[in-house]
């Protein structure tokens, strides 16, 4: 990402990057050769974030298919994809069609094994966006956590629970798609059969150093000219005769 992310953990690499556009051009270390990979991508922005509909598709699309790109050079064989509750490629919606294109990207890259995660609402936590915290005040959400953990358990073909719809595609990729029961499902197998990662605490991001307010002199006697220039003109006349 941009930014270091704030866990700290030895299995943990963090990649600097300044565009999603260089994410195919990462090199991963040398020991991960000959290990089965298994891929996710869980990124993702909003229009409104983005700042344009062609920012938001270079964010969203142009970032899958970079990661896409990497994951085939190197031979990864599963692939979860976090999308969208009405992801289709053909929708009018920006957001659901790009969803829906990026499924489809995955979809046809050739992996072995492809896992799509469509969830409803999402519940950040004290990272809500503005409009998921006004819809979650009237609908319950999914709490991420939750996802991960159901995430998690797809990536290790564990559990019984069977996908919202499956296909084989004519490369010979598996594709199953999970919607949210089937996510809430798997999220509660996942917790049963890992009762200690199920009560590990999500680390929180930390908060935003409050600037600090210095005031010059040269402020103060900007300030006193202002006063100054606010009296009234019979308040200047009655300085003037004292």
């Amino acid at each position: 990402g941009r930014h270091e992310y704030f866990v700290k953990n030895d299995k943990l690499r963090h990649v600097a990057i300044s565009d999603v556009k260089e994410i195919a051009e990462v090199e991963l270390p040398a020991d991960v050769a000959g290990v089965e990979l298994h891929a996710f991508w869980c990124l993702g922005t909003t229009r409104k974030d983005a700042g344009s509909a062609q920012r938001f598709r270079e964010i969203d699309f142009g970032g899958a298919e970079a990661f896409i790109a990497l994951c085939k050079k190197h031979n990864v064989n599963n692939f979860m994809l976090l999308s969208s509750t009405g992801a289709s490629s053909s929708s009018w919606f920006l957001y659901m069609k790009t969803k829906g294109e990026i499924e489809d990207a995955a979809r046809n890259a050739g992996f072995a094994r492809v896992e799509i995660f469509r969830p409803g609402l999402l519940d950040r936590g004290d990272e809500r966006r503005t409009n998921e915290s006004l819809s979650l005040f009237f609908l319950s959400g999914l709490p991420v956590k939750k996802l991960a953990m159901a995430m998690l358990g797809s990536s290790f073909a564990e559990g019984d629970v069977k996908g919202d719809s499956e296909q084989k595609t004519e490369g010979g990729s598996h594709v199953t798609v999970y919607a949210n029961k089937q996510i809430y499902l798997m999220a509660e197998q996942f917790e049963k059969d890992h009762p200690d990662v199920a009560a590990a605490e999500v680390p929180s991001r930390p908060a935003p150093v409050a600037a600090t307010a210095t005031t010059t002199t040269e402020e103060h006697a900007e300030e006193s000219k202002t006063e100054a220039k606010a009296e009234t003109p019979s308040e200047q006349k009655e300085q003037q005769q004292q």
